[in-house]
């Protein structure tokens, strides 16, 4: 591998591994806010024709074990840092989301990060999320967006009905799916949702770790997203 080369996968490697802090990234053309960054739409494309070529260059029993490989990296890595987000969670279909600048709107997909730390330790020891770029070092939440500021949350038979439509699938679970004690559901009351949150919850399966339990997420920490392909 020639000095060139070597330099710039030193500068992927090093962009892969702290990508989580965005105080450590590497100042190129990035612009970044909280834990979300953008990047030149060119730059994905360019580190992905870079590898390609490194690829073609090298000896040929080498390019066939590292072909796989290479190709999954350098789409993985151009997706991650292009505003798309790889859900592998059941709270939403599995597959391909982009991030997108449009209002919040119910019925609406968004990720965001938990805030609350007992919420964050739970779900890093029990592993209902995965390593990610949250606080506490795991993956952010994609939920649907149920509630908004000025519809009324109320409890109607353990289930959670907004505007006084009951959302299936919302009841609480006392225990997880290996048994594990779960937390107390938020109490909504009788309320209206207050101005900068929202009601945020899983509209697949009856045992979503939503705002179910830890309650109104702040609209601020929500990030839309639309997806691209899923299964």
């Amino acid at each position: 591998m020639r000095h060139g080369d070597h330099t710039f996968f030193n500068w992927v490697f090093e962009m892969m591994m702290t990508s989580r802090d965005p105080d450590k990234m590497p100042t190129i053309g990035f612009d970044h806010s909280d834990d979300v960054f953008t990047v030149h739409r060119s730059l994905p494309l360019r580190i992905t024709i870079y590898l390609w070529r490194y690829l073609f260059k090298i000896k040929t029993k080498f390019k066939y074990m590292g072909g796989t490989a290479l190709v999954i990296l350098s789409v993985l890595f151009a997706a991650r840092i292009s505003g798309f987000v790889i859900n592998t969670t059941t709270s939403l279909p599995v597959g391909l989301y982009r991030l997108v600048d449009e209002p919040l709107r119910r019925g609406g997909l968004a990720t965001f990060c938990l805030e609350d730390k007992p919420f964050i330790q739970l779900a890093r020891e029990r592993g209902y999320l995965g390593n990610g770029s949250c606080p506490g070092g795991i993956q952010p939440l994609g939920k649907e967006i149920f509630g908004l500021p000025g519809d009324v949350v109320s409890l109607r038979d353990g289930l959670i009905a907004v505007n006084g439509a009951i959302m299936p699938l919302s009841g609480a679970k006392s225990t997880d799916s290996q048994g594990r004690r779960m937390p107390a559901p938020a109490k909504f009351g009788n309320g209206t949702i207050p101005e900068g949150y929202g009601l945020m919850l899983s509209p697949r399966h009856a045992g979503g770790f939503d705002s179910r339990y830890f309650g109104l997420v702040r609209l601020s920490r929500l990030h839309p997203v639309k997806p691209v392909f899923t299964w």
